[in-house]
């Protein structure tokens, strides 16, 4: 709708740049330099996907892509140089033979020499997290969605998205436009979360709260949101831990957590009917089915159960159910709602379906891979506390052996494993190799494992917002303290909803600092107000 809003407006644009008739002091209108028109253009290009298209959330149709006009505009009028290489790198950069598009000039500089730059990034204010994968970020794309309620949205609040190497994953359907059937798409069951009590989420109110948001390059990320979508659920959050071992092998852990309602089922729709189930027995399912769903084979294991998808240039896609990770979970693979455009009327694609039943608060785990040719992740089994605060996965790779532990809050600090206690009080962690471990640490406390301790460098810290402006905030934090938080998200409390930003720069002040929220050259967000802030620690121990 960004790009619908600037096919009149990028005229208007560039009828009123330079003029001295519309600004106070009477200098030249620079309408590219003007902060929030140009956040317009650079969120058009901060959401690409690494194929040059947009991910077809809400109402946004399969293969939507910037035109040739605005690839042109972007590289010409703005400047940067991943813009000027979308003229090289992104395909159909012709411009159609209309006399108004040759007026923009020749560039200056060839765009073979510049490349496309994919951001890892929190919106604070849309509420979707970004998390790149692979070298550069140049591979892959895992999306988590918190946006709160607006025209044009679903029913989808903590969907999530995963696109790597040319394959679209874990897919959201899309957008049927004026169809009679529009509704099948929009539905909260045609997206990968979980449905409470069989009911659609509300529209209006749902919010979207931003808990941690965790940039490693190339390593190690995560993204924690949650939700009101569900009024009557006191608990509707969702964390997913992205691990990269190399350019070409990661995988990525995703806890859905929920309390409330008496029936919660996972539904998770797979790229296509093409698939295998190792590790499970199926079997007849003879109840009702929901959400038009139909065929249904329950699935039973004492093991983890993997489901592999074959995707384009024999890439594979896995999705692994921990052994130990289902627990009082009834498992149905069914099919169900595949159309996602005009031309595939009666598409069915296959549904997971994960059904927990009770009053109790339960934590849905699952593990996602992508490889080429050989499965990357080889088997997984996870244990959790006897609150299930905190859930500890052992992931076995063709790297070696991985241990990952997940906090949701206060609560209970000790997990029970067939190799002794694991005890930790931070927010999570990775342990990388367990036979030469590399140790990563987040949101401070210590680790105590196996006779061994790793301990944060730093606990979280908390504090007031003095003052701010659409650049940043104020904090009472001396400069030499807060000059490490570049790069780092820091999270803000207000009235409407919980959110974040990477933090992009730190000006020292006569009493603490100042954080920036959007650099000089624009990167970044600008500062929406809060009442207080936290910051906590990343430790890495090698």
């Amino acid at each position: 709708y960004s790009m619908m809003v600037m096919n009149s407006m990028w005229i208007a644009s560039e009828l009123i740049d330079g003029c001295e008739k519309i600004t106070r002091d009477g200098k030249p209108f620079d309408v590219y330099r003007w902060d929030k028109y140009r956040a317009v253009w650079k969120g058009m290009y901060d959401t690409l996907l690494q194929n040059c298209q947009y991910p077809p959330s809400a109402d946004c149709r399969m293969g939507t892509k910037l035109s040739p006009l605005y690839i042109q505009v972007l590289a010409h009028r703005f400047g940067n140089p991943e813009y000027k290489a979308l003229l090289k790198q992104c395909p159909e950069v012709g411009l159609p033979s209309r006399s108004m598009y040759h007026f923009l000039p020749d560039l200056d500089e060839a765009p073979k020499q510049y490349d496309l730059i994919f951001r890892d990034q929190y919106f604070p204010d849309f509420g979707q997290a970004y998390l790149r994968i692979g070298k550069n970020n140049q591979k892959g794309t895992f999306i988590l969605y918190a946006t709160d309620w607006g025209i044009h949205h679903h029913m989808d609040s903590l969907n999530i998205f995963y696109y790597w190497n040319g394959n679209e994953w874990l897919s959201d359907l899309g957008y049927l436009w004026d169809q009679p059937e529009r509704y099948m798409t929009v539905r909260t069951a045609a997206h990968n979360l979980v449905v409470i009590d069989e009911k659609d989420q509300i529209r209006e109110g749902r919010g979207g709260d931003l808990n941690r948001f965790v940039i490693l390059p190339e390593k190690w990320k995560i993204a924690d949101a949650s939700s009101h979508a569900y009024p009557d659920a006191s608990v509707y959050r969702r964390a997913v831990m992205l691990c990269e071992h190399s350019p070409d092998h990661h995988y990525i852990l995703d806890l859905f957590r929920v309390q409330g309602g008496e029936v919660r089922d996972l539904l998770l729709h797979g790229p296509s009917m093409d698939y295998t189930i190792e590790n499970a027995e199926s079997g007849p399912w003879d109840e009702k089915l929901p959400y038009e769903l139909k065929n249904a084979k329950r699935l039973s294991s004492t093991k983890d159960l993997t489901i592999t998808w074959k995707g384009k240039d024999r890439n594979l896609f896995g999705l692994h159910i921990p052994e130990n990770g289902s627990k009082n979970e009834r498992i149905l693979m069914t099919e169900g709602w595949g159309q996602r455009g005009v031309t595939d009327v009666g598409a069915v694609l296959p549904y997971l379906m994960r059904r927990h039943e009770g009053k109790d608060p339960h934590t849905f785990i699952t593990i996602y891979s992508s490889s080429e040719n050989d499965p990357f992740v080889l088997s997984s089994r996870c244990f959790q506390s006897q609150d299930e605060n905190m859930v500890l996965c052992e992931v076995q790779t063709q790297s070696g052996k991985d241990l990952l532990v997940y906090r949701f809050g206060p609560g209970e600090t000790v997990v029970d494993t067939p190799y002794g206690s694991l005890e930790y009080d931070g927010a999570a962690a990775w342990i990388q190799d367990t036979k030469d471990p590399k140790v990563y640490l987040y949101g401070g406390g210590a680790l105590r494992f196996a006779g061994r301790e790793w301990k944060a460098c730093h606990e979280t810290l908390t504090g007031d917002i003095e003052s701010f402006d659409e650049n940043g905030f104020y904090v009472s934090v001396p400069y030499d303290q807060a000059k490490d938080w570049i790069g780092r998200s820091v999270y803000i409390q207000n009235d409407r909803r919980n959110t974040g930003y990477l933090v992009k720069g730190i000006i020292k002040e006569k009493e603490g600092s100042k954080i920036l929220t959007r650099s000089e050259d624009g990167d970044g967000f600008s500062f929406l107000g809060g009442r207080s802030w936290r910051m906590d620690d990343v430790t890495i121990y090698e």
